[in-house]
């Protein structure tokens, strides 16, 4: 089975090959799920299972990459050094994604903060496309997931996302965000910063959202749109 993740800029592709099936069980569960399951309750840990068979790879390190509640065990993940077999880099796409997704989602014993905090340190070419990750997954939750946890996950993200404000944005992404698409196999493209600056926009009327928060966001947001409109300008 073929995985993909986003949202990502639509020239970009992304995808994985990882082991999907359906297995006999008392309950319904997919052989990733059971991987899943085997690995939080056992005591191993990325380095040593960084040695399974090539065919499990991904769903192997994708679990410690993106679900792990063991900071020294994502921080292996990410690191290229520990990559004992060749590994695209562009799979670290996929902690981007749905880490960032999966730490928002209040699943894991990971704040989003943390894990992006942890993603930036570990892989500094990621640093300048966080703000895009986070505006992506904020994104996917007002679109996919149940609205009643909608205030404490967008909260969450737009905390995250005040904390990394500071930083310089990929110059490149910036001008790519014109066209994000959800995943690499989707051919529906839209504008992230203005879906983002709209979403953020409704936030106040719909939801227990400090206003403050939403305020300093909408504000980054639309610096952004400037600032990329600017440079279009100035290259046409």
């Amino acid at each position: 089975m073929e995985c993909v993740c986003g949202p990502i800029p639509l020239d970009m592709k992304v995808i994985a090959t990882a082991v999907y099936l359906r297995l006999r069980l008392p309950e319904e569960t997919n052989f990733d799920e059971a991987v899943s399951e085997c690995l939080k309750l056992s005591n191993i840990g990325w380095r040593k299972a960084a040695t399974c068979h090539p065919s499990v790879l991904f769903n192997t390190w994708s679990f410690f990459a993106t679900q792990s509640s063991n900071e020294d065990d994502l921080r292996a993940a990410l690191d290229k050094g520990t990559w004992v077999r060749e590994m695209p880099s562009d799979w670290l796409m996929f902690p981007a994604t749905w880490g960032i997704s999966e730490a928002a989602s209040g699943t894991g014993t990971l704040s989003v903060k943390d894990f992006v905090a942890i993603l930036g340190e570990s892989c500094p070419e990621l640093k300048p496309r966080l703000p895009f990750f986070l505006l992506g997954a904020l994104i996917n939750f007002r679109e996919n997931k149940n609205p009643d946890s909608w205030a404490e996950r967008d909260t969450n993200l737009l905390l995250t996302l005040e904390s990394v404000m500071d930083r310089e944005v990929d110059p490149s992404w910036l001008q790519l965000s014109t066209a994000f698409v959800r995943h690499s196999y989707d051919d529906h493209h839209f504008d992230l910063l203005m879906k983002s600056f709209a979403m953020i926009e409704n936030l106040q009327a719909h939801d227990q959202v400090d206003p403050t928060l939403i305020s300093t966001a909408r504000n980054y947001v639309k610096k952004l749109i400037i600032k990329r409109d600017r440079r279009s300008k100035s290259k046409g």
